[in-house]
């Protein structure tokens, strides 16, 4: 059996800081494994709200550093481990948030690092497997240079996340 949750659909930065519509990303559930696809704002009160068990995440991955979709990432680290009492989980993303760079800290605290048991920075056309499923990292247009958008390749379905789109004007004649 397989389940999308939506946590939140605020999309742009400006809704998400009046919290018009909620931010707390995608639970994608597939047999028994759940992923938790950029915990946004508010992640941890929609998780409750929608009977999304955190501690049941095999893996949170996240798309790039904008708050939008990675401010929430070590609160859901923390839920998803007991606050470091069981060591588990698997961290997937964008370098940005995982390791920095360009002059952007890592979102991802060291504290946090330790408590799961695999960290996996992740670039373009980079593929991982998780259990049944698999996940391509796609290329995405965007100002953050490692930002990255996820392919799901599951027994029974494909799904893709593009992560976040920079839009821009252009024509074609």
């Amino acid at each position: 059996m397989a389940q999308i949750i939506f946590l939140g659909t605020a999309g742009s930065s400006a809704v998400v800081n009046k919290q018009l519509r909620s931010s707390g990303g995608i639970i994608l559930k597939v047999e028994d494994l759940q992923f938790h696809i950029d915990p946004g704002p508010g992640a941890l009160q929609k998780a409750r709200e929608y009977g999304v068990q955190l501690q049941h995440n095999t893996a949170v991955l996240v798309s790039h550093h904008h708050l939008n979709h990675c401010n929430d990432l070590n609160a859901v680290i923390d839920a998803m481990t007991h606050s470091g009492i069981e060591n588990r989980g698997i961290v997937l993303g964008s370098k940005s948030v995982l390791i920095g760079g360009e002059g952007c800290h890592p979102f991802l605290t060291q504290y946090h690092q330790n408590l799961v048991e695999k960290i996996i920075p992740l670039e373009k056309n980079h593929k991982v497997a998780i259990e049944l499923v698999e996940i391509n990292a796609l290329p995405a247009e965007h100002t953050d240079r490692t930002a990255l958008g996820f392919k799901f390749f599951c027994p029974k379905f494909t799904l893709s996340y593009t992560g976040d789109i920079v839009s821009r004007l252009s024509y074609q004649r």
